[in-house]
């Protein structure tokens, strides 16, 4: 986890539930939020995600679920489930696509992944952050499918 102490502060801290009200405060604030740290190409950002995400943020307690999952996750020394040591085990085909600007989780850890994982194809997916797959997904598809041939 990159910046892994300050992170495992902000999810303890009461800033993380209220992100989710600051995001909330205006479409504006949402589409700032996607841009931020979700999608590389503001282009991309569509009226309609917005607009679900927005719908999304004012459903009751929408952040619960993944608040626990991060405060659980985000263990004193690292994360708490670390399946990177099972990589190699690995034998049926797998993809790992990965946004080339998402800093949550680096390029990187997916090439490094791709290393270990013996039946691997890594699809960075140029200028993408995190939400590749919504940010572009006829490549994501595209990917995909060509994969499962």
């Amino acid at each position: 986890m990159p910046f892994h102490r300050f992170n495992r502060w902000f999810v303890n801290s009461r800033f993380n539930a209220k992100s989710y009200e600051w995001i909330g405060k205006s479409k504006a604030m949402v589409r700032w939020t996607i841009s931020s740290s979700l999608f590389g190409d503001k282009n991309k950002i569509s009226d309609e995600l917005v607009d679900d995400l927005y719908t999304l943020v004012h459903e009751p307690n929408c952040n619960k679920a993944w608040e626990s999952f991060q405060c659980y996750e985000l263990g004193k020394k690292g994360m708490t489930t670390d399946l990177a040591v099972h990589l190699r085990e690995l034998s049926m085909p797998v993809l790992i696509v990965n946004g080339e600007k998402d800093s949550g989780v680096p390029v990187k850890y997916a090439i490094a992944a791709s290393k270990v994982i013996k039946n691997s194809r890594l699809h960075v997916m140029k200028g993408c952050k995190h939400w590749a797959q919504k940010e572009r997904p006829e490549e994501f598809v595209q990917v995909f499918n060509e994969f499962l041939q």
